[in-house]
């Protein structure tokens, strides 16, 4: 049922859309990519206007029902992406099945936010999560631990490769999804994570199924 909510994509769309673009490491790590450059994505690998319309369309559809998450951010709060509001944050979707982000940046630290079973999450046009720059050799930005029945739209999500300030790991999740059924996730953009721009795990619960990753592209993770 959930899979008729969406428009079909093809297995060839699927294969030129889910773009893990740029993967490298350091010089320290992998000295046969020393020389290595991040180049931009192509605009023809990337999702087209008409493709993501209909997802658009369902997203500004719930979007009139989720509970704003600025709403739960202190008073004077800063829309440059600059102040941790990672508790902020977790608080409103802890309180609500369904929220949608700010429609600006929004710095997150290593322990990122946490989605719940049965929620909707929706990014805004001007949406984003920004890693506060860490030490860590892991991280999670968004996670969907142990949880079911999830749909994420739109969600940009960005790293902290360019400033990490370690050198150890490679667990740097972008998205993390570990022990998870029935999970949508719409155009995810995620980029410079220190480990893996999407993540797809298990746990004591069990193996993630049903995962349904549309149109994504990752860049330098």
């Amino acid at each position: 049922k959930v899979m008729k909510k969406f428009p079909p994509i093809t297995p060839l769309k699927m294969m030129i859309l889910s773009l893990i673009v740029s993967v490298s490491f350091s010089a320290k790590n992998c000295s046969a990519q020393s020389g290595f450059q991040v180049k931009p994505v192509p605009d023809q690998y990337k999702p087209s206007a008409d493709l993501l319309s209909p997802y658009h369309q369902t997203a500004d559809a719930e979007k009139s029902t989720a509970y704003d998450l600025t709403k739960s951010l202190p008073q004077g709060y800063v829309t440059d992406g600059s102040v941790d509001y990672t508790a902020y944050l977790q608080q409103g979707i802890n309180t609500h099945p369904k929220v949608v982000f700010p429609n600006f940046p929004v710095r997150v630290n290593k322990s990122g936010v946490a989605l719940k079973s049965n929620s909707t999450a929706i990014f805004d046009t001007k949406s984003k999560l920004i890693l506060e720059p860490t030490d860590a050799a892991n991280y999670q930005i968004l996670t969907l631990y142990n949880v079911q029945n999830v749909k994420v739209y739109f969600p940009v999500l960005v790293g902290d490769r360019k400033d990490h300030k370690g050198s150890k790991g490679e667990w740097g999740m972008g998205l993390y999804i570990s022990g998870a059924t029935n999970i949508d996730i719409i155009n995810p953009v995620i980029s410079d994570c220190w480990g893996d721009g999407i993540y797809l795990g298990r746990t004591a619960v069990g193996t993630s199924k049903d995962i349904r990753i549309f149109c994504p592209v990752l860049d330098d993770n």
